[in-house]
């Protein structure tokens, strides 16, 4: 190679002797004389990175030098002995030199690394997404302890995770876990760990399910420990994470008609209901008779069955007693009969049952009905204390 603008120096001699010596070797040179060529540029690398500069004309010769070691090495059939020398010299990857036969057979991989890295930007994002998600879940309506937990967590692996992968410190940081690895490849391991990000978070996510139970048996046990605040907390707490989540709506109603809000309780009943919960059906319909609206209770029940006998049989006492309510005795006594057959003993079938009796016009036997409704009832729901004292008035105006 002709010098350029000047002596040349030693290290670029003896590489430019190196590939000429390497071109016009013999098939049993070939695989020294590459060998030595790769370490001849070792040498080169040396003087270009000990802090002295070389002329911009020995630069350009270095250029050219490397472009015809390419040119070799990717033409060479003992290419794949570069792996095997790696491993005892242990080169860094900006020796690209030592490398070439991955460059060679992977330079298409190479060209779609923007793919790789848009799809992990890509990965990212939908990660981040389902972080937002998860905070707006928990932090919505209130904090708890679990709650920043749980999204700190979360925060720590996206900071890790998408800050290691896009941010310049993250990028060092790989390139110093990756040191092993062709440059190549690192968009590999930006696209891993964008993989990876999603499935925790993927995890994570699946997991709100669970963590939703956790807040609404929490929720059930305050509520039977007269603890309501922090029961409907809880109980919030759970429809947060899981909105469709019947049995926490359910839990919810109830709460509420303890506090003697049947609107509210209505609404979260009615909304366990869509989910199929027949005790929702069953205490929804209650509440419409109490609100005075038995006509919209026989719409909710009619031709609806439970699997459960016991809440089978509540929602044929409710069925009987909208029916009670809007004077419709023939609709109700069958009901409330087959509820009786099952449960002879049911406090508000025998009150019910009685009433049914006295509007058909059969006092006779209404009045046994009435002893028994005495008899059986309690304070536990107010419809009964009402059917109690009614009874009491019925049976002293018969004596």
């Amino acid at each position: 190679m002709p010098e350029v603008g000047g002596a040349t120096p030693a290290h670029v001699q003896d590489y430019q002797r190196a590939v000429g010596e390497l071109r016009l070797a013999t098939s049993d040179q070939a695989a020294d004389r590459l060998l030595a060529t790769l370490i001849v540029r070792d040498a080169v690398h040396r003087q270009l990175t000990d802090g002295r500069r070389d002329a911009p004309a020995t630069v350009e010769q270095i250029v050219q030098l490397d472009s015809e070691l390419y040119e070799l090495v990717s033409r060479s059939p003992h290419r794949q002995k570069l792996r095997r020398w790696r491993r005892t010299l242990a080169p860094g990857t900006e020796s690209w030199w030592w490398y070439l036969d991955q460059e060679a057979s992977h330079a298409q991989w190479h060209d779609w690394n923007w793919v790789w890295d848009g799809l992990a930007i890509l990965l990212f994002a939908v990660g981040l997404a389902l972080l937002a998600e998860m905070a707006r879940r928990f932090l919505t309506g209130g904090r708890d302890g679990l709650s920043w937990y749980w999204i700190a967590i979360q925060a720590l692996i996206a900071l890790v995770a998408v800050g290691g992968a896009l941010t310049k410190t993250g990028q060092a940081l790989l390139a110093r876990i990756f040191k092993r690895l062709p440059a190549y490849r690192w968009a590999y391991g930006r696209l891993a760990i964008a993989i990876g990000f999603v499935g925790l978070m993927l995890l994570s996510y699946n997991a709100l399910p669970a963590v939703a139970q956790l807040f609404n048996n929490r929720g059930s046990e305050r509520r039977a420990a007269g603890e309501m605040l922090t029961a409907q907390h809880s109980l919030e707490r759970a429809i947060l994470l899981q909105p469709e989540y019947s049995q926490a709506h359910y839990n919810l109603g109830l709460l509420h008609e303890d506090m003697l809000d049947y609107e509210a309780a209505l609404a979260e009943y009615q909304y366990a209901a869509k989910g199929g919960l027949d005790t929702a059906y069953n205490n929804a319909a209650r509440l419409l008779i109490l609100m005075g609206r038995p006509a919209e209770a026989v719409t909710l029940l009619q031709g609806r069955s439970a699997e459960d006998q016991a809440t089978q049989v509540q929602m044929s006492k409710n069925l009987a007693w909208a029916w009670v309510e809007q004077d419709a005795f023939g609709n109700a006594l069958p009901l409330l009969q087959g509820v009786l057959a099952l449960e002879p003993e049911h406090p508000a079938a025998n009150c019910l049952l009685a009433i049914t009796l006295e509007g058909l016009g059969r006092q006779g036997k209404a009045t046994d009905g009435w002893n028994e409704c005495v008899r059986l009832t309690g304070s536990a729901f107010p419809e009964e204390v009402r059917w109690r004292l009614l009874a009491q008035e019925k049976l002293q105006a018969a004596e």
